[in-house]
């Protein structure tokens, strides 16, 4: 009879984090594009073999190359690898779930199931029998429940080349000899993690002990917790940890319940983290996951973002106020820039003039400069000519007035050329203007005629014009 069993498969939905204009005013619409919340989507895999293990215990091989061993008691001593139950299928298996209850691996049980790469045994384990892992090519093996293993059983194959991690505790008191046979630290990569003292693992019969590489350690141990913190938006908060054990990993988590539940905070895989501040955020609470090299899990406790306001803020009104670190500037005159999208709004009275359009003066660390403003929003990148209510024209270079720029420049709108003097169009100049090339050209009331040729008296001077320059030198 066919069985069914249902996998979780872990689904990672990201957000992005997003800013918006919304009317003609700046407003955060930021979903969190750091973070993952984690949702289970059901996959069904199907038991192709199953049998019995020991006198209470029962084994099941999926698809998917999950070999599980349900039940309680010891698990049988195989007389050879032919009578392994799931010999004919030790290809297939890629991972191995021993439940809790089992309280030995048999002999041989796992011998040339080279897929075998992580195994975890539950403390309930107390002995790992002759050849249990033989030839399997594992890379990692928790034992933290075993008192003693057997001959060659955790001979691999390979040569011994594959690295090796394997961890003990307090409750192991005997390795065979030639447990780990061609294993020898010196000459193969492999690592022991023993948890309990120096004194204890002497305690441990293994007459090949002085030639493995032990490593003796202590349950993780949580030494600083995160604090909480406070950062303005657009501003990183920072968040950090401090812990000690044996190869600690590390997973940063966020709750926006107060602590109901908790999602993974992506690339959060060291003991800070920095988060950007967004006002979506505040309230966030944020702890980390440690885990040691046995799997053993400890958690931080839960530190709190408080997020300032900055930024421009829309009020009953329908107007938008300026906050800087949760702070309103009611008196403040003059440019902001927005740390979420960089555009820069001019501020006056602390208030975003939203339709404001003209020069307005803009005292930076270069010096006191005069910004073109087009809708409230500084134009950083405009080159041209502004036309201010009153008629006056004025040459914008990249944003700002040009106040020095005498020159020839086009009109992008009219596409005529115009002769500006100190960044205003010389309207009334009529005659040549000598550029810093040393062309000369000629205009007539402000404008270069760049279409003219011939004799020309200006000034009470004479000269050749060809196509609105000045010849010279019979140039």
């Amino acid at each position: 009879m066919k069985k069914t069993v249902s996998l979780m498969i872990l689904a990672l939905l990201f957000s992005l984090a997003a800013f918006s204009l919304q009317g003609k005013a700046e407003t955060e619409t930021t979903a969190d594009k750091e973070t993952e919340d984690v949702e289970a989507e059901e996959k069904v895999a199907e038991i192709i073999a199953d049998g019995v293990c020991g006198e209470n215990l029962v084994w099941e091989l999926t698809d998917e190359g999950l070999l599980t061993i349900h039940g309680s008691g010891p698990m049988t001593d195989f007389a050879s690898a032919a009578d392994v139950p799931w010999s004919g299928y030790r290809d297939m298996v890629k991972e191995l779930d021993i439940e809790d209850g089992a309280t030995s691996v048999g002999k041989r049980a796992f011998m040339l199931c080279t897929g075998l790469q992580q195994v975890i045994l539950p403390e309930s384990v107390k002995h790992i029998g002759d050849y249990a892992f033989q030839n399997c090519n594992l890379e990692k093996i928790i034992a933290v429940g075993a008192v003693s293993a057997g001959y060659l059983a955790f001979q691999f194959a390979d040569n011994g080349k594959t690295p090796l991690m394997v961890v003990f505790s307090r409750a192991l008191q005997k390795l065979d000899e030639k447990s780990f046979y061609n294993y020898k630290w010196n000459l193969y990569p492999v690592t022991l993690y023993f948890y309990g003292t120096e004194e204890e693992w002497a305690l441990i019969h293994c007459r090949m002990k002085e030639e493995i590489k032990v490593q003796c350690v202590s349950e993780p141990v949580l030494v600083t917790n995160p604090e909480n913190q406070k950062a303005g938006v657009g501003n990183y908060a920072d968040f950090q940890v401090a812990a000690e054990g044996a190869s600690l990993l590390y997973q940063w988590q966020y709750s926006k319940d107060e602590g109901e539940s908790w999602g993974i905070w992506r690339k959060a895989v060291r003991e800070h983290v920095q988060v950007m501040s967004y006002n979506i955020r505040d309230g966030y609470l944020f702890r980390c996951q440690i885990t040691d090299v046995a799997g053993i899990t400890i958690y931080s406790e839960a530190a709190s973002l408080q997020v300032l306001k900055t930024g421009l803020y829309e009020q009953a009104d329908g107007r938008y106020h300026l906050y800087e670190e949760g702070v309103e500037k009611t008196n403040f005159t003059g440019f902001y820039t927005s740390p979420l999208n960089q555009n820069t709004f001019y501020i006056m009275d602390g208030i975003w003039v939203s339709g404001a359009t003209a020069l307005f003066r803009w005292e930076k660390e270069e010096g006191v400069q005069w910004a073109y403003v087009k809708g409230g929003i500084w134009q950083e990148n405009y080159s041209g000519f502004y036309r201010s209510d009153k008629g006056r024209m004025f040459y914008i270079s990249k944003g700002i007035w040009a106040s020095d720029k005498t020159a020839v420049m086009k009109d992008k709108e009219t596409e005529e050329w115009l002769y500006i003097e100190d960044g205003v169009p010389a309207k009334d100049y009529t005659g040549i203007f000598w550029g810093q090339n040393g062309t000369g050209y000629y205009i007539v009331r402000g404008k270069w005629r760049y279409r003219d040729s011939g004799m020309k008296i200006i000034q009470g001077r004479i000269y050749t014009i060809r196509q609105g320059r000045v010849v010279v030198n019979g140039e």
